[in-house]
């Protein structure tokens, strides 16, 4: 508990007891390192956990999972409809807060389908490109965990910046009910 409190994550007793039948897989009451190893690969590794509570740090560390409860089933329910599978769900009801989880779990068959695919998408161009750029960063000297932690660096932190010709743009804006890309408008 103390552990999980200096680290920046959920400290409850209810957190801790989640936490031991996630990590304790014998059931011994302990958990012994070969056990420690396994959850902590299966979550990402050891940068992955410290972005995590780097995450949890900037967001106040007021996230925890209990925070969905009310809705956690049909939340759960919808994003799996969206592609995310259970390891994608662990993290984000670390990471994201509680609002914005509860918005997710509202989307529509449509939303869902298309987050879908985008994730496959991603997916499958992320396990692409990852030998390549591994191989990189092993030519340039640098650590697998440097990688990662600029990875989940990019993905949860990096400022996105869109430029947009506001001339041309804006009577599209101004006009629409909601975000359309390039290639349905056809106007980029």
């Amino acid at each position: 508990k103390s552990m999980n409190s200096y680290l920046g994550f959920p400290a409850s007793d209810e957190d801790v007891a989640e936490l031991m039948r996630a990590i304790d897989t014998d059931r011994g009451g302990t958990i012994s390192l070969k056990e420690f190893e396994n959850y902590v690969g299966a979550m990402g590794g050891t940068g992955k956990q410290e972005r995590q509570r780097r995450i949890s740090d900037r967001l106040g560390g007021s996230f925890e999972m209990r925070d969905c409860e009310p809705d956690s089933e049909r939340v759960t329910a919808a994003l799996q409809k969206a592609g995310l599978d259970q390891e994608a769900l662990a993290y984000w009801r670390m990471v994201v807060p509680s609002s914005e989880f509860a918005e997710a779990g509202r989307l529509t068959d449509c939303q869902q389908q298309a987050l879908m695919q985008i994730r496959r998408l991603a997916k499958k161009n992320h396990q692409q490109a990852l030998p390549q750029l591994q191989e990189r960063v092993h030519r340039l000297g640098k650590t697998e965990d440097s990688l990662w932690l600029t990875l989940a660096w990019i993905r949860e932190l990096a400022p996105v910046i869109l430029h947009i010709h506001l001339d041309k743009m804006l009577p599209f804006l101004e006009k629409d009910t909601h975000y359309r890309n390039q290639f349905e408008t056809q106007t980029s």
